[in-house]
This record gives structure tokens, C-alpha cells and sequence, in this order.
């Protein structure tokens, strides 16, 4: 079976704002965060993003019904109805007083913006959704007593290329930013074991230690490997599933590459940190220099190719190989 994800060029258009609170100190990229900081989160809409596979209205219907208003139900065969969000990294701001704050960028499909408009539980719906998925991946904890700032954006909203599981969008209904638009380029492919000859990765993989460790999430081992002009990052991921792969979700900037697959595993390798930082960010206490200083090796080479990358599951290996 083959296991496909998408390079989508997500371009949102804003919706609403609210402000939330840390309810606990935390960090973001490194950067020590104290309890009582404002977070604003942008709710925000794109026709980019995966729609939902059944209906709207069913699917909200559904949504509604549990008791949690969690994102996921059972649809009639037992399987996930997943209502798709995109959550950015947090970028530090100021608020309109000059005091720190911290701001993510959370987008749904265009389709949900009329629902929102007419229905104020499908609106809180979709804004516990947002700080749900905004905790998972950063091991937040905010506050639901939220603030309604009079703007439609915290800052402008970035345009940005994303990787989502193709299982995710209705057949033809892909938007591949693959050179040439044309194709419909594997980003994400399951490949059958291969024997050692044919690993890509060492067999003393580095210890994954990012800022997402003390988290639920486990943080991944991994190391990477050039070929000719081509470098491969092999992500450890054992647990990964066919049912869990479909709330993965791969980010791959020129210098950066993360993983967050809820619940499960988490990994952000940010080359634009300082070779202390990123020690300190990917590796714990005990690891010898020489795995360190293999991984630093990355930052001072290319920038990964974000257009041209692709990667494979190889599920009986149990890992994720992706070529940047």
C-alpha cells in the first residue's frame, strides 16, 4: 500500500482573533515563556487546506454531538470524520501596550467561514479545536477564558507550503505545488523493508531532544546521510500507523524541518538556531560529541530543498526517510 502526502501552498485570508493566557510557564524555541503570557491565536480560512470528507453540515453535526467538541467522531463505518486544521509555529510579538505575547496562526477550510458566521457554537467549536491542536503541539496549557480583540488578524498571515497526507482531500481535488503544477508528485510513499546494503540511516541513529521534549510526544531518534547533492533525514517512528499518519503533519522550510504526529512524536530541527542552542535543543545530557558535531554537519550544509522534497515510510523498518 502506498502512503501519499501532498506539498500544498496554503494562502489564508483572515477570519477572527482571540486571546487566550498561558496557564503555566512554557517554551517556544528555546525561549523561556512565563505563566500569564498572552496568546493570541488567528483563526483564519483557506480554500488550500483539506475540506471536510463528508459534508459540512455533517460533519459539524457530528462534531457537536460528542462531549468533548472534540475534532474527531465516529462516522457511520467506525472510521475518523477529521475536521483539518493548520497550526503554525509561534512567533513572538508584542501586545498594543508593548508587552510580549506570543501569536499562532490557525487555519481551517473556506467552507467552515459561513457556518461560523450564523452559528456561535460551530465558532467556539472551531476555537477549542485551534487551542487543542495549538497545546498538543507545543505542550501548552491555555486558558478558555478568551479575549475578543477588535482585528481580524494579530499580524499579517504568511503564505507558506505545507505537507499533508493526500488521504486527507476528495480524489482530483489535490493542489500540488510540485514544479510545474502538473503532476501529482509522491511527497510520501510506503516502500517495502530493505536489506542493510540499502539503509539510508546508521544503525546508532542521534537521539532526537527538541524543545517538544517533557511533552506526551516522544521525541524521535534520527541522523541524516548525503548522497551526491541529495541529503537524507531518517526519522525513528516505530509507532507510526496508517491510522496515525493521517494527523501527521510535515513542515520543511530551508532551515527547518519538523514532525508532529499528536500524541505519538514530535521533532523540530531548526538549523537557524546557533550551534549551542541546537545541541541543546536536539540532544540530551550524555550524548558524545561526535553525534553532536555529526548533526551540526547539516546546518552548515545546504538549505533543504522544500520543492523537491519527497520522503518514504518504510513501515516494517519503522521509519520516515525523507530526502531534502
Amino acid at each position: 500500500m502506498t502512503s501519499t502526502w501532498k506539498n500544498i501552498n496554503i494562502s489564508p485570508s483572515p477570519g477572527f482573533c482571540v486571546k487566550s493566557k498561558l496557564l503555566h510557564p512554557g517554551f517556544l524555541n528555546q525561549v523561556a515563556l512565563p505563566q500569564g503570557l498572552k496568546v493570541f491565536v488567528n483563526v483564519a480560512w483557506s480554500k488550500d487546506v483539506p475540506p471536510p470528507l463528508n459534508s459540512v453540515k455533517k460533519t459539524l453535526e457530528l462534531a457537536t454531538a460528542t462531549s468533548t467538541g472534540d475534532h474527531q467522531t465516529l462516522s457511520d463505518n467506525g472510521g475518523d470524520i477529521p475536521i483539518y486544521i493548520f497550526v503554525s509555529d509561534g512567533r513572538l510579538d508584542t501586545d498594543k501596550a508593548g508587552n510580549p505575547s506570543v501569536v499562532f496562526d490557525c487555519i481551517y477550510h473556506s467552507l467552515f467561514k459561513s457556518h461560523v458566521l450564523k452559528d456561535a457554537d460551530v465558532k467556539k467549536l472551531l476555537i477549542e479545536r485551534a487551542l487543542k491542536q495549538i497545546e498538543v503541539q507545543n505542550s501548552f496549557s491555555l486558558s478558555r477564558t478568551l479575549g475578543k480583540p477588535n482585528i481580524t488578524s494579530k499580524g499579517a498571515l504568511e503564505q507558506r507550503i505545507v505537507s499533508i497526507p493526500a488521504e486527507l482531500f476528495p480524489k482530483d481535488r489535490h493542489r500540488d505545488v510540485s514544479p510545474g503544477n502538473t503532476s501529482t508528485k509522491r511527497l510520501v510513499e510506503e516502500v517495502p523493508s530493505v536489506d542493510g546494503s540499502g539503509d539510508l540511516y546508521s544503525p546508532h541513529p542521534l537521539q532526537g531532544f527538541s524543545e517538544l521534549h517533557g511533552s506526551t510526544s516522544e521525541c524521535p531518534s534520527w541522523t541524516w546521510t548525503k548522497e551526491d547533492q541529495d541529503i537524507f533525514i531518517t526519522i525513528q517512528v516505530p509507532r507510526l500507523t496508517h491510522a496515525t499518519i493521517a494527523s501527521a503533519t510535515l513542515d520543511i522550510e530551508p532551515r527547518r524541518l519538523t514532525l508532529v504526529v499528536p500524541g505519538l512524536y514530535g521533532i523540530d530541527i531548526d538549523l537557524n538556531l546557533s550551534d549551542l542552542a541546537l545541541g541543546r535543543a536536539l540532544f540530551p545530557t550524555g550524548t558524545s560529541p561526535q553525534e553532536v558535531e555529526h548533526a551540526l554537519l547539516l546546518k552548515r550544509d545546504r538549505d533543504l530543498d522544500v520543492e523537491g522534497a519527497r520522503a518514504e515510510w518504510r513501515r516494517k523498518e519503522g521509519c520516515l526517510v525523507i530526502m531534502v
